[in-house]
């Protein structure tokens, strides 16, 4: 990443909607590309984690924290990991919004609500 920045090549955040578990290259203004960090950049997500961020994302991303728990069924630790790495960009939250977010949640998703998710799909 270093070197990206130091040769003026953009360097786009984590975002849960955005990211894959690799840095990826996106479009810039020409004559550039962009690079977007992935998920791995996130200290102590594990992959696991990451791949069910990536596998359950809705089409349109997620639109809360909490649906993003609900759906990829992370725990609550992995999604404060992305919050201290300002990976909630895309949800309009800085680093405390979204810590304050996660905060209200508890450990694990209610069945209810994961059934209703599946559902839904």
């Amino acid at each position: 990443m270093r070197d990206a920045v130091e040769h003026g090549v953009p360097v786009r955040p984590v975002d849960v909607n955005l990211s894959v578990w690799d840095c990826t290259l996106e479009g810039a203004p020409p004559p550039w590309l962009a690079v977007r960090q992935g998920l791995r950049m996130v200290k102590s997500l594990h992959a696991e984690h990451g791949a069910r961020i990536v596998e359950r994302r809705p089409a349109g991303g997620y639109r809360s924290i909490e649906e993003l728990w609900r759906r990829a069924e992370v725990p609550v630790v992995s999604l404060r990991a992305i919050a201290m790495a300002d990976g909630f960009g895309s949800l309009n939250l800085n680093r405390r919004e979204a810590l304050w977010s996660i905060r209200a949640l508890g450990e694990r998703p209610l069945d209810l609500f994961a059934a209703a998710d599946a559902r839904d799909g």
